[in-house]
């Protein structure tokens, strides 16, 4: 009887969840993906550029590939990146050859939650902010957001050494009366205090945010992120706008439970 009720729980929110209206979308499948570097000399405060620029010479190590800007097409919302030193920039920043941007990278989180393509941030010695398209919701009596994030799981830190910027993590949709939903914030925290806590991502796992629009007439996402080492890397997917309030996604956990009670019931 319960693993009747379990399975037919799941059936019903893959249902209604598909009933929803989509007002705008991304999940990253029409710009162009890389799994390279992006490289990028500009230390200063500044928007960056798309680059698909091969070695200039055999050996000179100075390709730079990214999709770090779009224009909405084909149904998927635009974004801008842009780059803001920090006390932990120095000489590096982007310099040094970091992933980001559109990636096809899916070896480290397990694949893409939809589609096969994904926005990456990693290793910025800076920070990073991408920000999406305002959406209109005009019309739209109930709104909501959903993302998909995938954060590695690795050693966070809120201070480098030497009482240095740490890293971080900050999701916000600001609306056109100014104010602002957070979906997540670890300013001022160490990061791993923050992963795992309800509403926050959860370390090498795909994580499902949410936020209620709704009564508000446009809307825009930003995110922003800072880091300084290659393994402190982050994912995102699947930015959904809709009018219905989204269904939670099943965790790992919960998905190794259903396999588990269908299992026992084949043996059964």
């Amino acid at each position: 009887m319960k693993t009747k009720g379990l399975s037919s729980l799941l059936l019903i929110s893959i249902a209604t969840s598909a009933q929803a209206a989509i007002i705008a979308s991304t999940s990253f499948e029409i710009p162009t993906g890389y799994d390279d570097d992006y490289r990028d000399p500009d230390l200063t405060d500044h928007v960056l550029a798309n680059a698909a620029n091969p070695e200039s010479n055999p050996g000179a190590e100075d390709s730079s590939f990214g999709t770090v800007a779009f224009t909405a097409s084909g149904g998927e919302i635009g974004f801008s990146t842009r780059f803001v030193p920090n006390d932990v920039t120095g000489t590096d920043g982007l310099s040094d050859a970091d992933e980001i941007g559109v990636s096809t990278q899916a070896d480290d989180n397990g694949g893409f939650t939809d589609g096969v393509q994904g926005f990456k941030m990693e290793d910025v010695d800076g920070t990073l902010i991408t920000t999406f398209d305002t959406v209109d919701l005009t019309g739209f009596s109930a709104s909501y957001l959903s993302l998909d994030i995938w954060v590695n799981s690795t050693g966070w830190e809120l201070e480098n050494s030497g009482a240095l910027m740490g890293d971080a993590l900050k999701i916000t949709a600001a609306f056109e009366d100014l104010s602002v939903a957070t979906l997540v914030d670890t300013t001022g925290e160490d990061p791993d205090d923050v992963w795992g806590t309800p509403g926050a991502p959860v370390e090498g796992e795909w994580t499902q945010l949410t936020a209620d629009l709704s009564g508000h007439t446009s809307v825009t996402l930003a995110v922003e992120f800072s880091s300084n080492a290659g393994s402190e890397e982050i994912y995102l997917d699947n930015i959904v706008f809709s009018d219905t309030a989204p269904i939670p996604e099943p965790t790992s956990a919960l998905l190794s439970l259903i396999g588990s009670v269908f299992l026992i019931r084949r043996r059964r």
